[in-house]
């Protein structure tokens, strides 16, 4: 963090950290103030106990309105024109949308996120220890996990379907577009190396705006 700081004191571009955890959250506030933007994760408003509905998520989106420079909505609620709308008419925070959004509304991605968070834990620890990041011993049960994460979960998780079918990143960016989104995050995974499609799409629609 100490060199994100440094970097916006010597090059005036201002560094931003994404945040799920309160205590991490409340440290960096106090050691480091205004210097780094603050971003509350999407992460935040999945409930490990249940799937929350829309009604919920705003609320929580809201409740948040002002503590953050800026508020990441959920893959689900980021392709929801009314729900866009109204955070955006009512938060006092920037709101960013995911462009590729992939999970579906039945997959409870809470979920996904702790899996990969205990992955990631996992990873740094083994390398740590032995010095090597993927070893053909570590990839054979990092294999092993994600079937025994993925296979309950395969009817209800629609990233499954995205090999086949690919998410149209056009169609979710376009209706963001229209709802009043002018900040756009893209996750990791599917259509993450998109950037280039996503360009020309905002600046198709701002000539639009323009005419």
């Amino acid at each position: 963090m100490a060199r994100l700081v440094a970097s916006y004191k010597k090059y005036g571009v201002k560094n931003g950290v994404i945040l799920n955890n309160k205590l991490l959250e409340d440290f960096l506030r106090r050691k480091y103030g205004s210097d780094l933007l603050y971003i509350s994760s999407c992460t935040k408003y999945y409930s490990s106990r249940k799937i929350l509905t829309p009604h919920e998520t705003q609320s929580m989106y809201l409740r948040d309105s002002g503590a953050y420079d800026a508020v990441c909505l959920t893959p689900q609620d980021s392709r929801r024109q009314d729900l866009i709308k109204n955070v955006l008419a009512a938060s006092k925070s920037k709101i960013t949308a995911i462009c590729n959004t992939y999970c579906g509304d039945r997959c409870n991605s809470y979920h996904h996120y702790a899996f990969i968070s205990k992955e990631n834990k996992t990873r740094l620890l083994a390398s740590g220890i032995t010095g090597i990041l993927f070893g053909p011993f570590q990839m054979i049960a990092i294999i092993a996990r994600a079937f025994t994460f993925i296979i309950p979960r395969a009817l209800a998780c629609t990233a499954f379907r995205t090999q086949f079918c690919p998410v149209d990143i056009k169609k979710f960016l376009w209706m963001q577009l229209n709802a009043g989104v002018v900040n756009f995050k893209l996750g990791r995974g599917f259509g993450d190396r998109s950037v280039d499609l996503v360009v020309s799409l905002i600046r198709k629609f701002e000539e639009g705006l323009s005419e």
